[in-house]
């Protein structure tokens, strides 16, 4: 068996029970199957990214479970086929061990702590007072430029 996890979105015109039915269709659909649902959890409404069905909003549902691969088609044709549907998304997963999590939390924490501490270094970086940088020359004007110019050439020609 494997591992799965489908999100779907359900139509901002369907009620509570007509959520809670749909839900129950693909809750049965799985069992029917031959899975096991490990968890199902409603999101709420949600604003869509971009349009769908000429809708804006979606309530979303996620539901994890193991079922066999090749009994995966059916439950992919059935919700295809169900219009309160609008989107959904099956992907396989890997089931995490309790080594493996805390690992990745470790990890989580260890980059956030390194990044706080980039960030304080960044912030008393900016904060320092700044080194007074050398006075640069006065600026000459184009007519001085020009004079010096001339002068110049001046005593080029005159030493030739």
């Amino acid at each position: 068996m494997q591992h799965y996890e489908l999100l779907f979105i359900l139509s901002i015109k369907l009620n509570e029970e007509g959520q809670k039915k749909i839900l129950g269709i693909v809750t049965d659909l799985i069992k029917k199957e031959g899975g096991e649902v490990i968890k199902n959890e409603g999101w709420g409404k949600r604003k869509l990214s971009f349009q769908v069905k000429h809708e804006r909003h979606g309530y979303y549902f996620l539901i994890e479970f193991d079922l066999k691969k090749d009994k995966l088609k059916n439950i992919d044709r059935v919700l295809k086929l169900t219009p309160e549907i609008l989107r959904y998304l099956i992907v396989q997963t890997e089931v995490k061990t309790e080594e493996e999590i805390e690992k990745e939390r470790r990890v989580r924490e260890r980059r956030t702590a390194e990044e706080e501490k980039k960030l304080k270094e960044k912030i008393a970086a900016e904060e320092k007072p700044e080194e007074k940088k050398p006075a640069r020359e006065k600026k000459i004007s184009l007519e001085d430029l020009d004079k010096k110019l001339d002068e110049i050439l001046k005593e080029d020609v005159l030493e030739e």
